[in-house]
């Protein structure tokens, strides 16, 4: 008998309910099945590459996240082989006793995309960009952005990492366990630029080489003594000092900001109008989904991880050259209940064609 498949849409709705109690495991699976050649798997492979015992556990467990996303949609799993709503069923080769393919239903794949838990395919023509207040974390939470797979991410309070290669990575911050990483995947290059002159712990700026290269201004904005007196002018200050740096772009500029680009009276920020006036750089969210600051409809920063202290907090972002707007393919805000046992701020996701 045919089932019922959930479209990409529901099974993105699904997947962001059970994300705050999905094991890491799940996660890696459905990853795993994505990155299959064909997007199709067998059960054996599937439990290597998570570390399951045998072919036997990976059925268990991708029968129980099917299980859970038909409960979280409300509707009856199939049978007698629940992983039929994930997947349709293929032989290797044309031998009856050959081993069974799981293949990758396609709106699975779409929902995966769209949440960015995946790289969309043919992953090298495509630069993500990422950036997340990890709420103090060290290498262990910097592994949780890095399974959304990221060309260059921006993490604040953040530990100063042990096992970064140095050509890949650039950090500063007031104490080891509590700074501000730059960090770019195997296929890209980290330059720091000197900031001697900055007196501020919580910039860094960086040239990265790979597949595009371009300028990075990582932030954490936050007031740091009588010049640094409120988070605007803390940022002000750093623009003024890598301004010209940042005008020999492309440039990208993201991170924490601590602010909205919005005042509460509707009027524009100053940072905000600098970015766009002097730099030609806009807010890749505020542009993809055609919404003003203070009018978004995903935010970023939960006070004491509390759902109903979101106080309109869009305050990570990411501004990229006005020219690579008609190149962005996806913007995505991780959903509360995935990252609120990690922190108070959710991570922001930008995937731009090359």
């Amino acid at each position: 008998m045919a089932i019922s498949v959930p479209t990409h849409s529901e099974f993105a709705v699904a997947l962001t309910k059970l994300s705050a109690v999905l094991p890491p495991a799940y996660l890696r699976l459905l990853q795993a099945h994505y990155y299959s050649p064909g997007r199709a798997i067998t059960a054996r492979d599937a439990a290597a590459s998570v570390g399951y015992a045998n072919f036997n556990a990976a059925n268990l467990h991708y029968g129980r996240l099917a299980g859970l996303i038909a409960g979280a949609l409300a509707i009856a799993p199939p049978t007698p082989d629940k992983v039929e709503l994930l997947a349709t069923f293929a032989r290797q080769g044309n031998r009856k006793d050959s081993e069974l393919l799981w293949v990758m239903r396609p709106a699975l794949a779409r929902a995966l995309e769209s949440l960015c838990w995946v790289r969309p395919d043919k992953p090298e023509q495509f630069l993500r960009l990422a950036t997340w207040n990890c709420c103090r974390g060290s290498g262990t939470k910097v592994q949780y952005l890095r399974s959304l797979r990221p060309d260059v991410m921006a993490i604040q309070e953040c530990a100063q990492p042990d096992d970064e290669p140095a050509s890949r990575y650039a950090w500063a911050g007031p104490k080891k366990s509590h700074g501000l990483l730059l960090a770019a995947n195997q296929q890209s290059t980290i330059t720091a630029v000197p900031s001697d002159g900055l007196g501020s712990e919580v910039y860094v700026a960086a040239q990265v080489g790979g597949p595009i290269d371009f300028r990075v201004l990582a932030v954490w904005v936050k007031p740091l003594g009588k010049r640094w007196r409120t988070y605007e002018r803390s940022l002000e200050n750093a623009l003024d000092y890598y301004g010209d740096w940042l005008s020999k772009g492309p440039a990208v500029v993201m991170g924490d900001f601590n602010a909205d680009a919005r005042l509460k009276n509707g009027s524009e920020a100053e940072w905000a109008t600098r970015l766009s006036r002097d730099f030609g750089l806009v807010s890749a969210y505020h542009a993809f989904h055609h919404v003003l600051p203070r009018k978004e409809t995903r935010q970023t920063f939960y006070q004491y991880r509390h759902a109903n202290r979101a106080y309109d907090c869009h305050i990570d972002m990411c501004f990229v050259p006005e020219a690579w707007l008609r190149r962005i393919v996806n913007v995505n805000v991780g959903s509360y209940e995935q990252w609120s046992r990690l922190s108070d701020h959710c991570p922001l996701v930008v995937d731009i064609a090359l």
